[in-house]
């Protein structure tokens, strides 16, 4: 090991042991949610995990945690490691990377042995799966219950989430971070006063949870009504940044004032990055085309039901190497797959699944289509529109469930009802007709899939129409993804 090498880099990661506070340039104005419950987690003991796909601001959470450290716990600066896993210089002066690092944070910058810390040191590990077995290194830290709290973040949910399962079971606090939804986006712009979209939001979040629990659209129609009302005036705002997530999504670099050119390449950096480094090299994918073929067929087909069979034969791969392929594209947050709706095991599994990209900026990118044209195209505007409702009522789910994994559904079968969410022991069947013309064979489907499986209600999310009817809610798209 090269010690003095090593020190030098590691003050360069650590600005505030020399200035007391993490530079400007690293920190975001901007806070999203997730920094709230990550703030409350630091002062647990067991291990943070921030997981999420690239790019989605893990590191500036990081930043942004040391910073309410510093400044609102007044923690001592040198109590506060941060090192970047892929930092290649550390690993070439290294000889036992994870070993070396904290031996020389102790020694020169703690100037005490770890059993020895009186108050907390923090540990932020970003990017944590470029180390090899750092599970069980951590877990060996973690078991010896010296005063450490790590921190770490990572890309891959196999990794990460599933890789630790048996050597850090119990000692893992995971928070899931992904794009930003809807309703961040127009707190990033400033679409009103500060706290005030907030505000709609838990609104009608209580306002859900009340028609849930009471089997009545009654109470979330109404709340719908009262907050179109005070919405009026930023309505305008909401629709042009709606229009702007269907084309960028919501990655929160690409919310800055870009040129379309910038935020095409920028979305395929992430892919590229995402498919090579998060994929590839982890799972030792061998034919690394199949793979780019595969996402930009799941791209073309839209979000049709999908037939394994049919993709596998497209691509000229084994149905098992295709199983395989979804498994890593999903681990690594790209996309999600929702079953037919059923209460037998065996007729969901018989059934074909749909496949959603997680972010509707992705899947332009692989379609080479993140331009203002795609609003002029109401057939690719309508996929979007339900890939989106798929992704914020898929996180809707989570929260609903108090952050446990709930499935989502689609349902076929005269008709068609694109999304069921499950997740609260009565189903809400959810159809997406991003248009003001809604048919009434349309709602007569949602209603009678109502009655039929005893929901409290159903949802239409249209373009811009708010109505009840009978126990189904017509609702404007940008309206409900405020509630999620």
């Amino acid at each position: 090991m090269n010690e003095e090498v090593v020190l030098k880099q590691l003050y360069l990661w650590n600005d505030w042991w020399v200035n007391g506070s993490v530079p400007k340039n690293k920190l975001e104005t901007f806070q999203r949610r997730d920094l709230v419950y990550i703030k409350e987690k630091l002062e647990k003991t067991k291990i943070l995990a921030i997981v999420g796909p690239r790019q989605v601001g893990k590191t500036t959470l990081m930043y942004q945690s040391i910073d309410f450290l510093l400044k609102e716990l007044k923690v001592n600066p040198a109590n506060i490691l941060f090192v970047n896993m892929d930092d290649l210089l550390l690993r070439l002066n290294t000889d036992n990377f994870l070993e070396d690092i904290l031996r020389v944070y102790f020694e020169n910058i703690l100037k005490k042995p770890a059993k020895d810390a009186e108050k907390t040191v923090f540990l932020f590990f970003d990017e944590i799966q470029a180390l090899d077995n750092w599970n069980s290194q951590l877990k060996n830290w973690y078991d010896q219950k010296f005063n450490l709290k790590f921190v770490i973040s990572g890309s891959s949910s196999t990794n990460i989430l599933e890789g630790s399962k048996e050597s850090l079971a119990g000692r893992m606090d995971p928070q899931l971070v992904f794009p930003l939804k809807f309703l961040e986006v127009n707190r990033y712009n400033e679409v009103a006063e500060k706290g005030f979209i907030d505000s709609v939001n838990w609104a009608l979040r209580d306002a859900l949870r009340q028609s849930i629990a009471k089997k009545t659209p009654k109470h979330l129609f109404d709340e719908l009504k009262k907050q179109k009302l005070q919405l009026i005036p930023f309505e305008q705002k909401i629709q042009i940044n709606l229009n702007t997530y269907f084309i960028r999504g919501g990655y929160p670099g690409l919310l800055k004032n870009k040129k379309t050119s910038e935020v095409e390449s920028d979305l395929d950096n992430y892919i590229q990055a995402t498919i090579y480094r998060d994929i590839v090299q982890l799972y030792d994918v061998r034919s690394p085309k199949k793979l780019n073929a595969l996402i930009t067929l799941i791209a073309q087909t839209g979000v049709k039901t999908t037939s394994y069979a049919n993709l596998a034969h497209d691509l000229q791969i084994r149905s098992e190497t295709l199983e395989s392929y979804l498994s890593y594209l999903e681990s690594a947050f790209l996309i999600s797959e929702a079953e037919f709706y059923s209460k037998s095991i065996n007729v969901r599994q018989r059934n074909p699944k749909k496949i959603y990209f997680n972010d509707p900026g992705i899947r332009n990118s692989l379609l080479s289509q993140v331009n203002d044209a795609l609003l002029k195209d109401s057939t690719e505007l309508g996929l979007i529109a339900e890939t989106v409702a798929f992704d914020h009522t898929r996180r809707l789910a989570f929260t609903q469930s108090e952050f446990k994994n709930s499935n989502l559904s689609y349902w076929k079968k005269n008709g068609e009802i694109d999304i069921i969410l499950e997740s609260i022991k009565k189903c809400i069947p959810i159809e997406v007709k991003y248009s003001s013309d809604i048919k009434r064979k349309t709602i007569e489907e949602v209603n009678q899939f109502v009655e039929k499986y005893d929901c409290p209600f159903g949802l239409i999310l249209t373009k811009d129409t708010l109505e009840l009817k009978g126990k189904t809610i017509l609702v404007p798209l940008w309206m409900y993804l405020l509630i999620c």
